[in-house]
């Protein structure tokens, strides 16, 4: 899951992708900074943001993917029950073949996109070929609402699944406020100030034993 968040199916899809991630990255880097600035692991200082955003990125495409192999998982079972019945196996072999894998960071970026426009609700956002801005809650919303048509409908040129599974990611985010990240910062901090703290008792029991040898 993880490698089908950097693989994409041709060049126009890095493409739009690219252009997506640049737009919105500052924006969702800045919201996590701030999230954990103001909550309740604010005191687990951070010397950048780039290790939040990468973690953030990776865990929606990953999320994304996982909600959109489950989905074609249920479809594929669905699939080999109706092979065993004759009446309905061309039907199955022709929605077998309409079965695409699941590529591209489409799934993080609606995470981004669903992130940006609920903490920012009255961002408007220019969208490529529209030549005026539109409200983000709208853009988001007519979004998410053909996906949900899509897959109603069957439409295959999109990740449906994928993209709702981003925006689902999106919302938890929000929802989160940084205090996943915040505790695992936490830990990892006491983790190391033990670490430090055996090293120095570590030392200083050398010291005594050197000491004492030249005594």
């Amino acid at each position: 899951m993880l490698t089908s968040v950097f693989s994409h199916a041709s060049f126009a899809h890095l493409a739009f992708n690219s252009i997506a991630l640049i737009s919105f990255a500052p924006s969702v880097a800045k919201l996590l900074h701030t999230f954990h600035d103001n909550g309740q692991y604010g005191h687990v200082l951070q010397s950048t943001i780039n290790p939040h955003f990468l973690a953030f990125f990776i865990a929606a495409g990953c999320f994304s993917a996982w909600v959109s192999h489950f989905a074609q998982a249920i479809r594929v079972r669905h699939i080999f029950r109706n092979l065993a019945r004759p009446e309905k196996a061309t039907a199955a072999i022709a929605a077998a073949s309409q079965i695409k894998p699941s590529l591209g960071a489409s799934g993080a970026i609606y995470a981004m996109v669903v992130l940006t426009s609920i903490s920012l609700p009255y961002t408007s956002v220019n969208i490529l070929f529209i030549p005026v801005a539109i409200p983000i809650g709208a853009a988001v919303s007519g979004m998410v609402a053909l996906d949900v048509l899509g897959i109603i409908r069957g439409w295959q040129m999109f990740d449906h699944w994928a993209h709702l599974g981003g925006a689902l990611f999106g919302l938890w985010a929000w929802w989160d406020q940084a205090r996943l990240w915040g505790g695992m910062a936490e830990a990892a901090e006491e983790v190391i100030e033990e670490d430090i703290l055996r090293q120095m008792k570590e030392e200083e029991a050398n010291d005594d034993k050197k000491a004492k040898k030249k005594v």
